[in-house]
């Protein structure tokens, strides 16, 4: 929101936008008590004490904004993320599918249910909504990373190295991509000599060298890995 629907709620966005957090959220408590059933304020404060690492009392604020309006959906996302802050995966899963029904082609909320997905370690849940994100925004970068680091998770690494690569492309100024691309390049390629190496041994239990051998490629394959990044 950058339209307050009460004038005295500009000086909130004000204070945000100089980075004030304490001020915002102390002036959103103010003015609810002279008016307590303004919607805007109680989102307001409850994002707000999440930016500020208040996430059960952000809860709380995000609750009275939904009671006070059910169909918006950026308070179920809100309460959502909180939620999750929480690590209360299955609630804030739930706060995602209500804020979905409410605003179905928003693929932020598909990316931020994958997540809560991910951290409850269920992997294939996390990357169908990933995807249907990347379905909704094809230039969602955090998407293909997020799917990426889910794709690694399940040990899919050459999957993995393609999403980063997309998310690289889309947006090359962030580190975390090139990070991320690096880890599973290793992998992937530690994997595949790994098997080499167990094929090589298994068919010719007596070839010496191949330990050798195997030495070289390690130090050659962590050469390439490190220039991923």
């Amino acid at each position: 929101m950058t339209n307050p629907t009460h004038p005295q709620l500009q000086h909130v966005y004000q204070q945000l936008q100089d980075g004030k957090l304490k001020q915002a959220a102390a002036y959103c408590a103010e003015f609810l008590t002279q008016h307590p059933n303004v919607f805007e304020a109680h989102y307001l404060l409850g994002s707000i004490l999440m930016q500020d690492g208040q996430a059960a009392n952000a809860v709380t604020a995000l609750c009275t904004a939904i009671e006070l309006n059910p169909n918006a959906s950026h308070a179920f996302h809100a309460l959502g993320l909180a939620m999750c802050q929480l690590k209360q995966y299955p609630a804030g899963i739930e706060c995602f599918d209500q804020a979905i029904v409410l605003a179905p082609e928003d693929a932020t909320l598909y990316c931020d249910r994958g997540t809560a997905f991910d951290c409850s370690n269920q992997r294939s849940q996390a990357i169908q909504n990933y995807t249907q994100a990347i379905t909704l925004n094809p230039n969602y970068a955090l998407a293909y990373h997020n799917r990426g680091v889910a794709q690694y998770k399940s040990q899919a690494f050459e999957s993995a190295i393609t999403d980063q690569t997309h998310a690289i492309t889309i947006d090359p100024s962030c580190t975390e991509f090139y990070v991320a691309r690096g880890a599973n390049a290793r992998q992937a390629r530690a994997l595949a000599l790994w098997k080499a190496y167990r094929r090589n041994q298994g068919a010719r239990p007596s070839w010496i060298p191949v330990s050798a051998a195997v030495a070289e490629l390690q130090a050659a394959e962590a050469r390439r890995a490190a220039s991923c990044f």
